[in-house]
């Protein structure tokens, strides 16, 4: 993980400088980071604090992403679903549609219209 050392659970999309990955810069692809939300390396607890860490409750500045992942696997266990489960649910109490809170649920190439080149 030290290559991506900088990222962390509040870190969102950028364009990334074609000498630095993890700086700022013009190249004309958006990384989006995994800013922390791994189901098969966090706990359920642990999700809703990264959850937490980019939604405090109040209106937000600016767009904000949390990506939820996971890697495939034939053994994908009971208790896996269940954080994912419940990740949701979580999530789902912040529904946009539903004037709760910012969430709304989208694609790559969604995210990729948010977060234009500048």
């Amino acid at each position: 993980m030290a290559t991506w050392a900088p990222i962390n659970d509040t870190s969102q999309p950028y364009h990334p400088s074609e000498t630095d990955k993890l700086a700022s810069g013009t190249m004309p692809i958006l990384e989006v980071p995994d800013n922390g939300t791994m189901i098969d390396y966090v706990t359920l607890e642990e999700m809703t604090a990264i959850f937490d860490a980019n939604f405090m409750g109040t209106p937000l500045a600016k767009p904000t992403t949390l990506v939820m992942g996971f890697h495939p696997s034939m053994t994908f266990s009971q208790a896996e679903f269940l954080r994912v489960h419940y990740f949701l649910a979580y999530a789902d109490e912040h529904l946009a549609a539903k004037d709760t809170g910012p969430v709304v649920y989208t694609t790559l190439s969604d995210v990729a219209k948010v977060f234009p080149l500048e």
